[in-house]
């Protein structure tokens, strides 16, 4: 729950930090595109330590917003969405097999549209992340990073890349039937 004066605050650090995602997701695609591993190593790793410390960061210094609360979960699926649309892109069937990017894909671009959806119906609703959810960005986020290690330094990590996309897609589908049934209850309590 939002403590009334933390509400309108803009300028904390967790929502910098925040914002510091959407603002490096373009030079990631942009490295990405450009077969630039280890710039796109290093701008993804940012990333995700932003992901990290921001949550943390909110409470830790008692500055949760309303705008933070927002902000935080499009960034993930700005980050992972774009990320994830610059592999298949770039490289298709190579760093990811495109079935598996398309798969997350879809995932993250349908629960941003449904989280728009619920907003433009309920603007007042704060919709809590689910553990679940919150395991599957940081398997994205860890794969990409895998991934990107193995190509920038050239390793084979095939066991460990499949390990992971398992995961995601198990802990993924979890998460995306939790907020499917929430969002469902959401629009029938109103």
């Amino acid at each position: 729950m939002l403590q009334k004066k933390s509400l309108n605050k803009i300028f904390t650090v967790s929502n910098v930090l925040t914002g510091s995602r959407i603002v490096l997701t373009p030079l990631i695609v942009f490295s990405l595109l450009r077969h630039a591993w280890g710039s796109a190593l290093v701008l993804f790793c940012l990333a995700g330590i932003s992901d990290l410390l921001d949550g943390f960061m909110a409470r830790l210094l008692n500055e949760p917003t309303w705008l933070g609360a927002v902000l935080d979960p499009i960034a993930d699926k700005f980050l992972v969405v774009c990320s994830l649309g610059a592999f298949f892109i770039s490289s298709p069937d190579v760093l990811l097999p495109s079935w598996f990017v398309m798969t997350i894909a879809m995932r993250e671009a349908i629960l941003m549209f449904g989280g728009i959806l619920l907003y433009i119906r309920r603007p007042r609703l704060q919709i809590e992340p689910s553990w679940f959810g919150k395991i599957t960005t940081c398997l994205v986020l860890l794969l990409v990073i895998l991934v990107l290690t193995g190509a920038t330094f050239n390793l084979q990590l095939c066991g460990w890349v499949s390990l992971l996309m398992s995961m995601v897609l198990i802990c993924g589908a979890i998460s995306f039937m939790q907020y499917l049934l929430r969002g469902v209850q959401y629009l029938r309590s109103n």
